[in-house]
């Protein structure tokens, strides 16, 4: 003889209900056999459906939990910062101090990406720039006054992982400008990883990004080589 244990579910079944429903047997029984049961007012084409019936332990639907453990990797190393030069002040990163430019953020973050103006460094894209003489004092070809090198030392001197993003566009490089576009990218990518890459320049530069947002590739330009 089976001995049925009945558990109402009247309270918490919507009055059109299209997804699952949990019903909770707290504390646990024993049991072997599950029935349901519906009772229905009489109207015409009334019907219902049970598609599923899972049964889980004592444990639940999502089983047992496990132990926890700590995540090997530092949340600060998974968090990044967007950056220009000189942090929005007036000075280069190299002379920041405690609490200011890329130090204030280096304690949540252990990367940042800058801004770097491709116009910046050369006046015309087919330019090539000259980094070992901007090393020296120089400057770039576009501001005398620039000096990378001096700049990226003090992100990483703050212990950011540093990441460039070349900005250029139709409003510092129109079309017109290109003598040969892939010349004048290759060019510039050469020179910039020879000279800031690991190596066989200072190793400033880990990562160099073409452009900022992918999805604005080419705009501004019509030719699509861009």
């Amino acid at each position: 003889q089976i001995t049925w244990q009945g558990i109402s579910t009247d309270n918490v079944i919507p009055s059109q209900m299209t997804d699952t429903l949990d019903v909770e047997i707290y504390p646990a029984v024993s049991m072997r056999y599950v029935r349901v049961r519906h009772v229905l007012q009489e109207k015409a084409a009334v019907k219902v459906f049970v598609w599923e019936i899972y049964a889980w332990d004592a444990n639940g639907k999502n089983g047992l939990l496990t132990s926890i453990k700590p995540n090997p990797v530092n949340f600060r190393d998974l968090l990044g910062v967007n950056g220009i030069w000189a942090w929005g002040g007036q000075a280069e990163g190299h002379l920041a101090d405690e609490g200011w430019g890329p130090k204030r953020y280096s304690p949540v973050a252990a990367h940042a990406r800058n801004y770097h103006s491709w116009n910046w460094d050369v006046k015309d894209p087919d330019n090539v720039p000259v980094y070992d003489a901007m090393s020296c004092g120089s400057g770039t070809e576009s501001l005398y006054w620039l000096h990378w090198d001096q700049e990226y030392a003090g992100w990483n001197a703050a212990n950011l992982e540093v990441e460039v993003s070349i900005n250029f566009g139709p409003s510092s490089f129109p079309q017109s400008s290109f003598d040969d576009p892939y010349r004048a990218a290759y060019n510039y990518g050469f020179a910039f990883a020879r000279h800031f890459g690991k190596l066989h320049g200072t190793d400033l530069v880990s990562t160099l990004e073409v452009g900022n947002e992918p999805w604005i590739a080419g705009m501004g330009y019509s030719d699509p080589v861009f």
